[in-house]
């Protein structure tokens, strides 16, 4: 109800749109597919005041039960659950869901989506699993991923269903609410002024987005690599480059890192199902969540409110196939991961100190410790007897 609105004020005026006959590619700063706007009719149907309530208790509610889901989902996948659980992961995302509900993000409420697609894939209902993941993906594009460790234990069924879930919900519903021409030339939009300039990379980058916001590693990477603004704040803020490299060169090098991360991640998976230990599918899926989260390029302190997921795989694993060593690495991984996350909030040690660290990549480092103690439990890991 601020003046500025948030996040929710634009998904709710898109919405509006939609209800009105208007393009919602035209609503200021909607980066969504057209798909999203239609998703958004039955709650921009109310009263704004009204409709901002209810999002934050969907949220919410969504966040709340997607803790909850992901202790039961590791219970079935043979890990434990002890009573803490699903409170101690909450408090791990604690200043994650705070962004994510603090900017009426969508993030919690996609993340149970998905949920509902990794229950089904876990249960076996690959069909049902890919309908629901085509439908988070479409929402939030990031949850595609989850089709990659899908396919590697041989999920074609699922990953097929994923496709025909997209086409319906991004090409489909929209164009019957829209018009085909419409959503075709939303989606035209959407392409030229979101993912383009991040895949083509260096300075059409830069003459898209003068500052590169965000945790993943292309914004990290140029913020440590070449002089570009590390904060909103342009010269004002703070500066956090340590190197100036050609924009040119910082693509070259991000797309070498992308690579690497890609063929880390397919080699882990193909590891883990050699070895598949206790909540092996599980502990894929939260790998492939990392991995992601790391790679997409508008990754948001809000949108990390996923690794609700990957915490709760780590703290429900005692590690009984690592040594000694390999454990108290792990272990030291996520601490250090959830003190990095967490010491961005601001209330903790001022908002100078908080956005200084979010400049020089402070939740990023702790996604990427996130990453290696989630690696150390697959190839530290002994191999099951059974």
């Amino acid at each position: 109800m601020r003046p500025a609105g948030s996040d929710f004020t634009i998904y709710w005026r898109a919405g509006r749109a939609v209800i009105e006959g208007a393009d919602p590619s035209q609503v200021p700063d909607f980066i969504y597919l057209p798909a999203f706007a239609v998703a958004m009719v039955p709650i921009a149907a109310f009263p704004y005041p009204l409709a901002a309530g209810l999002w934050q208790a969907l949220s919410l509610a969504a966040l709340l039960w997607g803790a909850r889901k992901c202790g039961a989902l590791a219970e079935s996948q043979g890990l434990s659950r002890p009573p803490w659980l699903a409170w101690a992961t909450l408090a791990c995302v604690l200043r994650l869901a705070d962004s994510n509900l603090g900017n009426g993000q969508v993030n919690s409420l996609v993340f149970a989506i998905a949920l509902f697609g990794i229950a089904a894939w876990l249960e076996r209902r690959e069909v049902r699993a890919g309908a629901w993941v085509g439908l988070a993906a479409t929402l939030k594009l990031v949850p595609a991923c989850l089709v990659l460790p899908m396919i590697l234990r041989r999920g074609l069924r699922t990953a097929w269903a994923a496709l025909g879930s997209v086409v319906i919900c991004a090409l489909i519903v929209p164009s019957l609410a829209l018009g085909w021409r419409a959503n075709l030339g939303g989606l035209e939009a959407w392409w030229r002024a979101q993912p383009a300039p991040y895949l083509r990379g260096g300075n059409a980058l830069l003459e898209a987005r003068r500052y590169l916001p965000g945790q993943s590693l292309t914004a990290a990477a140029y913020r440590l690599l070449a002089a570009v603004p590390a904060t909103s704040r342009g010269e004002e803020g703070p500066d956090a480059n340590v190197l100036d490299l050609d924009p040119e060169t910082v693509a070259r090098i991000v797309h070498a890192a992308q690579a690497l991360y890609v063929a880390v991640l397919i080699a882990t998976i193909i590891r883990s199902r050699s070895r598949d230990g206790a909540g092996a599918q599980l502990k894929e899926i939260a790998l492939t969540i990392v991995v992601a989260l790391t790679l997409a390029p508008l990754v948001h302190k809000a949108h990390l409110v996923w690794l609700i997921l990957p915490y709760t795989v780590l703290l429900a694993d005692r590690g009984e196939r690592l040594s000694r060593a390999g454990l108290r690495l792990r272990w030291a991984c996520v601490a250090l991961s959830v003190a990095l996350i967490g010491g961005t909030a601001p209330a903790l040690l001022g908002r100078a100190l908080a956005t200084w660290q979010l400049a020089h990549n402070s939740i990023f480092l702790g996604l990427q410790l996130l990453l290696l103690a989630l690696l150390v439990d697959v190839w530290c890991a002994r191999a099951s007897r059974t």
